[in-house]
């Protein structure tokens, strides 16, 4: 048990960036509860260790400790794989979903996730289109900086969820969702941020995946975003922002669903 204990204890060292040595993380689940498959008696696993070895590999500049929503503990349901941004986004669908009484909405789901897609599927308040450019079994083939299929204000709602970060130019993605969003609807918006981070991080000219891993922690990313950024780029193409963390959804429903104390769902309105 000891050792065990020492395991853990140095693995969140890893996790924490407080230690230079890459240490495995022991398999240790906990139980939860997972608002996204509806299990009540759910075990999650920390963020898999692939991510951690191939930072360390490639000399990750960043620290750990410092991402606004993520648990890197208890990052997924092994129930249904729903990662912790997808328990927080459903916290947020639950409430609409009350608040509509029956009414149902057009949403667009960029990039859609395999737990999300089950979940929408056993609600009746959404009307979804899936959408995504590489991805098989979507409903259409869309690169978000260039959405001209759909019409302008065609739907009631959006999600987009890790996905600026993995497109050239961020600004026109989120200039389509303004555009096909319509008047008096909302959206839901989620990107990689860094606390610590004054302004967006974004190393100019073509890099390699090496490069990649080294200053954003992932072979296909192009930018970190600061708080401050982020709220911005939404801001400055037309959006008003909501930002609602543990004050709204509550501390309870966060240690419930394994959501950490920093984590922020960014609500946009037209």
């Amino acid at each position: 048990m000891s050792k065990l204990k020492s395991r853990i204890k140095n693995a969140a060292k890893v996790l924490l960036g407080r230690v230079e040595v890459a240490i495995p993380i022991p398999q240790v689940y906990t139980k939860h509860l997972c608002n996204v498959c509806g299990s009540s008696n759910a075990t999650f696993s920390p963020l898999p260790m692939y991510y951690l070895q191939k930072r360390f590999e490639h000399g990750y500049v960043h620290g750990y400790s410092n991402a606004e929503t993520i648990n890197l503990i208890n990052f997924t349901c092994n129930n249904c794989q729903a990662a912790d941004r997808d328990r927080l986004c459903v916290l947020y669908f639950d409430k609409i979903r009350r608040d509509l009484n029956g009414k149902t909405i057009s949403f667009l789901d960029i990039a859609p996730t395999p737990p999300l897609t089950k979940y929408f599927k056993k609600q009746n308040e959404f009307s979804i289109r899936t959408a995504d450019l590489y991805a098989q079994g979507v409903d259409d083939k869309v690169d978000i900086q260039n959405m001209t299929i759909y019409e302008d204000n065609k739907f009631d709602a959006f999600l987009c969820s890790h996905v600026l970060e993995h497109v050239d130019d961020d600004v026109a993605g989120i200039k389509e969702l303004f555009r096909v969003l319509k008047k008096g609807g909302w959206g839901i918006v989620l990107a990689p941020i860094l606390l610590e981070l004054k302004e967006d991080y974004e190393v100019k000219g073509i890099l390699t995946e090496e490069d990649r891993w080294r200053h954003y922690g992932h072979w296909d990313h192009r930018r970190y975003y600061s708080k401050s950024g982020f709220v911005s780029k939404l801001t400055n193409c037309g959006f008003k922002v909501e930002q609602l963390g543990i004050d709204f959804f509550g501390k309870e429903n966060f240690e419930k669903y394994a959501i950490t104390n920093p984590s922020v769902l960014y609500v946009v309105k037209k």
